[in-house]
């Protein structure tokens, strides 16, 4: 427990009918690489967002050119506003350990990965997280994925996972991260939950059951979800599984792969395919094609008298980094996740500063305002707060009692909004007074006192 205090407040705040609560443990982020460069993380803090759960889908700065120990000394360095609760990736772990990522482990690079994961979780990390559709996350095997858990479990920590399919093959997808849980003994966190493609839609109602059918046989399996119906990834994602970045492969063999994956976008007629739900969100270094920054690619493509699949040959070719928006679920599926006992609020955010470059999503600076003016309030801040400490094992942060952590949110509920839109993406919310991180005060109306009051919060349990 928290040290408690008995002295005389300096400042005395009058609610006034407004909303005292914990501030929001945001379960899912991408925020680890911009902490050192933006570590007032602007766009959370002013959303009432307390703690970051980081190293999700795999990815993580460690292992690799520091340790966890090292991550948390850089970051204990500069003037951090929230808390931060690392994970480790398994992308990380795998780049770290293997001659040749893509590959299937030997021995060797499999004991290394074992030990990577031991340190890692040594260090403090809460878990390990996966990002099966990602390199070098989807050459994974699930034997694999089960003997790096085991080492998670032993330490006390969960698995979470962004799953390997999130559309046609949804349910083998979560059906595998519940048998990782289940046979590795630890309990799992379904990231970011979603159905892809119109086809989908509606399958949720499958794997939610799901969820609630390992629950009743006694596995600990969460989810988060963000309010919005599209996600927000890398354009690799979408290439054949077999071109990796930096590959020298003909054009006419990637074309292939990509009509495969996508019937009829080596077209130029106008045929609509999945991609056409794409928005080039982040195009930083691909020269001239960045004027393309914002706009749909079947758009560009027009523009660009090229099929779409040449013109995402055209991209991936120049950046390895190009990062899109995929407007691809709907509306009823996100509030049926949303809506569900077991799915805490998690942003999925990485832009979080209204400088950094690109065209970020909404959820970077909305997702938590949004949920609370579209679900009943004490449930919508159950999920924000309460909910997701319990997934962290916290006994002392996530609610208001005597000796918890002063991580608190004063706001007023007829005035609280997201005001973040995808045309206008970088909005601040509305109706937040005050945000207290671990006592002191950080965001004082529409100010930011500069107080570094952010702490790296290492894995300890509730003993």
């Amino acid at each position: 427990m928290a040290e408690r205090i008995d002295e005389r407040a300096e400042r005395v705040v009058e609610a006034d009918g407004r909303v005292v609560c914990p501030g929001f443990i945001d379960l899912h982020s991408h925020v680890d690489l911009t902490l050192p460069d933006y570590p007032r993380v602007d766009g959370m803090i002013r959303q009432g967002v307390t703690t970051l759960v980081t190293g999700n889908c795999g990815l993580s700065p460690y292992p690799g050119s520091m340790d966890l120990a090292g991550f948390a000394a850089v970051l204990g360095g500069v003037p951090l506003a929230v808390h931060v609760a690392p994970l480790v990736g398994h992308g990380a772990i795998r780049e770290a350990a293997m001659a040749d990522p893509s590959g299937t482990p030997s021995e060797g690079e499999m004991t290394r990965m074992v030990e990577l994961v031991e340190t890692a979780m040594t260090q403090g990390a809460h878990g390990l997280s996966t990002g099966l559709i990602y390199d070098p996350g989807r050459f994974a095997g699930t034997a694999e994925l089960v003997a790096l858990a085991r080492v998670v479990a032993a330490h006390g920590g969960f698995y979470a996972s962004h799953v390997r399919d999130e559309g046609d093959g949804l349910v083998e997808a979560i059906a595998e991260a519940i048998a990782i849980g289940r046979t590795a003994g630890l309990p799992v966190q379904l990231s970011h939950h979603k159905a892809k493609r119109r086809r989908n839609w509606g399958r949720v109602a499958a794997t939610l059951g799901m969820v609630d059918r390992a629950r009743a046989d006694g596995l600990d399996v969460m989810l988060d979800c963000y309010p919005y119906t599209a996600s927000s990834t890398g354009l690799w994602a979408y290439a054949p599984n077999w071109w990796r970045p930096g590959d020298e492969v003909a054009r006419e063999r990637v074309q292939a792969g990509l009509e495969e994956r996508f019937p009829g976008c080596t077209g130029r007629d106008g045929a609509r395919t999945d991609l056409s739900d794409l928005v080039l969100s982040g195009l930083t270094g691909v020269g001239r094609l960045q004027r393309y920054e914002g706009m749909w690619l079947d758009d560009a493509a027009r523009e660009e008298n090229v099929s779409p699949a040449d013109l995402v040959i055209d991209l991936l070719s120049t950046a390895e980094h190009v990062q899109v928006i995929d407007h691809a679920m709907s509306e009823a599926d996100v509030w049926r996740v949303l809506a569900h006992p077991e799915c805490a609020v998690g942003s999925d955010a990485r832009l979080i500063h209204p400088d950094m470059p690109g065209v970020p999503h909404p959820r970077n600076f909305g997702t938590f305002p949004r949920v609370l003016g579209r679900l009943p309030l004490e449930e919508a801040v159950r999920k924000c707060t309460g909910l997701p400490a319990r997934r962290m094992g916290w006994c002392d942060r996530g609610l208001l009692r005597p000796g918890a952590v002063a991580d608190l949110l004063l706001f007023d509920p007829d005035a609280i909004g997201d005001r973040a839109t995808f045309e206008e993406p970088r909005r601040y919310a509305t109706g937040i007074d005050l945000v207290v991180v671990g006592g002191e005060v950080v965001i004082d109306g529409s100010d930011d006192t500069g107080a570094a009051a952010g702490r790296v919060l290492l894995r300890t349990g509730c003993g």
